[in-house]
Parts: C-alpha cells; structure tokens; sequence
C-alpha cells in the first residue's frame, strides 16, 4: 500500500467541497442561487464543452480554469482558462444566465472545470468533472466524505462512481494500515468489494460501512485508501482519508484538597484527565453543590484549562463533580467532597470622640457625649450579613455600626457589642463608662477655682517685695548728719 500521494488529498478536500451527489453544485445555499448550473457531472464532451448556468453577481467578474485530473489530482495541470462567460442574457434584476464554451478537439482527459466569481470578502466557487475526448476513460471517483473521520463504533463512506460509459458491475479495492506518525506501521489490511447494480448506468452511489470489528481497528490512526475496478480493466485514481479511531472513554481526574476555610480559594486540578492515546486535549464541564442545596455550573472566570477556582462563602460541604468529554462525546465523570469551615469574627470598639480612656473605663463630664465604631474583621461574605448588637447596661440599644450615647446619669456603665455571623459564631467586646458628677471637691473644679487667688497672691508678692527693694537703696543713698559738739571740737 502507498499511503503517498498529497494529489489524493488535494482532490478529496477540492471534491468533498464541491462535488454534488446527482445533480449541479453551488457553492452557495441552492436557495441564494449566487452562482448555480444544472449542468450535471460526468458528462462526455468530444469537440466542445459547454457548461451553462445563471449568477446573481455581476457577470463581468467571471473567470474558469480547465485542469487534468486523470493521473493527478491536484490545480498544477490546468490546460485552459479564461476571463468572462462566453455567452450572458439578463433574466431579470440582477440576474443571469451564463454559459461557457471551451473548444477541447485537442484533449483526451478526465477534467474538471472551475468556475469562480468574487462575492464580497470571499469566492463564490462552481466545479465540474467531466470526460473529455475519445477515451477510453478510467472510473472517476467523488469522495462524498471528509479528508480526516472520526469513528466511533462504526461510520458510512459514501462516494460517486463515474464512467464514461454505462455499467452495472464494478470492484472496490479497499487498503488501510494504522499509522501513528503519518506512515504505515505493521500490517496492511486489504479487502475487495463486488458491486453490482441493476441497471447499467454511467453513475453509482458507493456506500462502505467501516466498523472496528469488521476492519479490526483498535485507537489511534489509520490511512485508508480505495479505488475502484471497471469491467474492462480500468482503474480509477487513488482515495486518500485518514481514519480517527477512539472507542475508550477518557479518563477523569481531580487533584484537590479534602477540608478549606470559609472565604479561601480553593483549587480543583482536573488536567490529569486524558483519553489515552489522544492526550489531554478534553472538554470539561465543573459543577458544584453548595451546602444551602444550590447547584451550579462552573462560571468562565473560575476555569482556566483544566483548572477550576472555587472562592466557598458558606461553611458546610461542598461536591464537586467534572465531566470530560472526548472528541466523539464520550463522557467521563469524577467528583470529589471539600469541607468548609466557617471563620468565627473578631470584634473591636473605636472611640470616635475625644474623650479620656482609662484601661478598659471612658470618663465622661455630665452631659458629655461619646461616639462608638464597631471594627469587625470577618470573611466577606460573612461581612455582609453580620449581624451587630450594642448592649448598654445589659440592654439592647442599636444594631448599627456606629452610635452616639448621650445623657448618660452619673455613675458607672457596662458598654457591650456582640457581632454574629451567618453560621451563629460570634465575638463579644465589652468596657465601662464613668460618668463624674461636677462637684467642687472634684479635682477639676478645685484647679479651676484655685488658680485665679494663685495668680494674685503671685503678684501681690512680687509688688511687696519691689517695695523693700526700692526703699533700702533710697536709705544707703542719703550722707551721715554730724552733731554740734563734734563741729566744735
């Protein structure tokens, strides 16, 4: 078996896209009618050919190759082409119809002719495979199947059959080999099929059931190639397709920790999941059911690959379930548990307003006010539904954030505030608050009173003491009176 030939290929990709089963092929849906032929394949041409149609595009813009396609099957051999349709009659508005003619006296092939017409942002495209001149022509085959098939248990192989002349027998020669790395490994495997028809015809439908068992097909990659045998010898060129074979169900893994803590990103490792020979190359599907009973799918910002993020927000236990699907949809499941816990919150008071604190005691003036925040530290989740309570002397006065507490009797308070969260853990912060009673034998009051009678005896000094001081310099000044007898003397 040769499992060659790029020309195989090149003809299945430019046929399976091109060729009808019976009748004209558009390129386009037949409804849009863009660019359309009834003429049919198959037909024998000896002189001219001629192909005739209608287009909806602008007539001018028309162009056709003529290629030889009875040893290769590719674009390199064209013979003829040309600019334009030969002959266009308008029908209606924007509409008309064509026809082609191409003297072809000189050419003895299997040809085909391409019809092309630009449309917007891409090609509007017409083929044809025709005999062309006195033969005899070999069977032409029209592969209506892709280059690349996946099977899965068992697939169909349609394909057309042409000849130049009617028949109603014919033999299939069926060849395939597995081929992991492009070229044949092992065994190849061959097989003949008879076919017969009741009427002799130019065209036949060709069907092969292909199945694991029948054409012993393990996983992995085959190449597959067929052609076909006329009554009168002639063979047909070489089909060319490459069988995907996958019968085994991936393989679903989870690589994840057991226990977590409320409000933590937990990450679920699914990319050991694999489907044998095929890789790791899966889609995946991530559903979670939460404690409160909700299930959900997995959001695209929490999956990246094979990797699922799961941020929990309540405590509790979580299942977490992955589907891996293969390229034939077979699917797989795994799933694994993620217990929760939940976070208890811590409290503490902030005092807003400027007030003396002592240890765990505010001191209040009578009538003085204070202003009180409650600093919580919880998971966000458990944030927005913390429930807060402030107790003043063992009774219930707020459930805000922040308060004010004014007019408070004279006296010692007990201030209380307990948080609790959604799964009922709570923390608690407690101080007291003395309020003073504005007497004179408060400490206060005596400085308030004291300083103005400090201030004048601080001055009264300062005067009696410039007064000697004054007078004593003013007595050394003044000279020493003598008595009378002392002059005399």
């Amino acid at each position: 078996m040769t499992v060659s030939s790029k020309s195989g290929f090149i003809l299945i990709m430019l046929l399976v896209c091109y060729v009808p089963l019976t009748s004209g092929y558009d390129s386009v849906d037949e409804n849009q009618a863009i660019l359309h032929s009834d003429s049919e394949n198959g037909q024998w041409h000896n002189n001219t050919l001629q192909i005739t149609g209608t287009t909806t595009l602008q007539p001018q813009t028309a162009s056709w190759v003529l290629i030889d396609i009875t040893e290769e099957y590719s674009y390199h051999n064209i013979i003829s082409s040309g600019e334009f349709f030969t002959e266009v009659t308008p029908i209606d508005e924007s509409l008309w119809s064509w026809s082609i003619q191409i003297d072809v006296e000189q050419y003895d092939c299997i040809c085909m002719i391409q019809v092309t017409q630009p449309h917007a942002d891409s090609v509007q495209t017409l083929t044809r495979v025709v005999f062309i001149g006195d033969g005899p022509h070999a069977p032409m085959l029209l592969p209506l199947h892709q280059e690349n098939i996946t099977l899965d248990g068992r697939f169909t192989i349609n394909a057309e059959s042409l000849h130049s002349i009617p028949i109603n027998e014919s033999t299939l020669n069926l060849s395939w080999c597995y081929s992991p790395y492009g070229a044949c490994m092992g065994e190849i495997h061959n097989k003949q099929i008879q076919l017969t028809y009741n009427t002799s015809s130019m065209k036949h439908q060709l069907s092969i059931q292909l199945d694991t068992n029948n054409f012993s097909l393990t996983d992995g990659k085959w190449q597959f190639q067929y052609e076909l045998h006329n009554p009168f010898l002639l063979v047909s060129p070489v089909i060319n397709f490459e069988l995907n074979v996958d019968e085994t169900n991936p393989i679903a893994e989870i690589i994840a920790p057991s226990t977590a803590n409320e409000g933590e990103t937990v990450l679920f490792d699914g990319s050991g999941s694999h489907d044998g020979i095929w890789g790791s190359d899966l889609q995946s599907v991530w559903t979670v059911l939460q404690p409160d009973g909700l299930q959900r799918v997995a959001t695209e910002d929490e999956i990246e690959g094979m990797v699922f993020s799961l941020n929990p927000t309540l405590s509790g236990n979580y299942h977490v379930n992955l589907d891996v699907i293969d390229s034939v949809g077979r699917l797989t499941s795994t799933s694994c548990e993620l217990s929760v816990s939940n976070l208890p919150p811590s409290v503490g008071i902030e005092v807003l307003s400027d007030v003396k604190i002592n240890s765990q005691n505010a001191l209040l003036s009578l009538g003085e006010e204070l202003i009180l925040e409650a600093d919580i530290h919880d998971t966000i989740s458990d944030l927005r539904e913390i429930q807060i309570q402030w107790f003043l002397d063992d009774i219930l006065i707020s459930n805000t954030n922040q308060i004010t507490v004014n007019d408070l009797d004279v006296g010692s308070h007990k201030m209380m505030l307990v948080v609790t969260d959604d799964d009922g853990a709570s923390d608690s912060q407690e101080f007291k608050v003395t309020v003073l009673e504005p007497t004179s034998d408060s400490p206060i009051d005596s400085q308030e009173e004291t300083f103005p009678i400090l201030i004048t005896i601080v001055f009264v000094t300062l005067f009696i003491l410039g007064f000697i001081l004054t007078k004593k310099n003013k007595s050394e000044s003044l000279p020493k009176w003598e008595s009378a007898s002392e002059e005399k003397e």
